[in-house]
């Protein structure tokens, strides 16, 4: 297994995030440790879906140079595909507990 980081890393890393999850608009979901490398990691990205069936939504990513907008229906597929994978590895809930 590829180990991402080290506890150090990770503690300050959920320090930080635990800051935020309070906020009305965020919703914090983390993976456990455990889980090493997993494809989510290779950046942000924001699935926009719409009301009208038919619209499979838009896949926006966000890198250190650049941004794109993905509109292809395997774009999508494979973004969703991601978030399913990563809604299932992760912690179900953050206690309110300090680390």
């Amino acid at each position: 297994m590829l180990r991402v980081g080290g506890p150090y890393v990770m503690h300050e890393q959920l320090e930080d995030l635990m800051a935020d999850r309070d906020r009305a608009n965020v919703t914090l979901q983390v993976l456990p440790f455990d889980t090493g490398a997993h494809p989510s990691m290779v950046g942000p990205f924001t699935m926009m879906t719409f009301l009208d069936p038919g619209d499979l939504g838009v896949v926006y990513l966000e890198h250190h140079t650049s941004s794109l907008f993905l509109e292809t229906p395997g774009d999508s597929a494979r973004t969703r595909s991601s978030g399913t994978q990563f809604r299932a590895a992760r912690i179900p809930r953050m206690t309110r507990e300090p680390f």
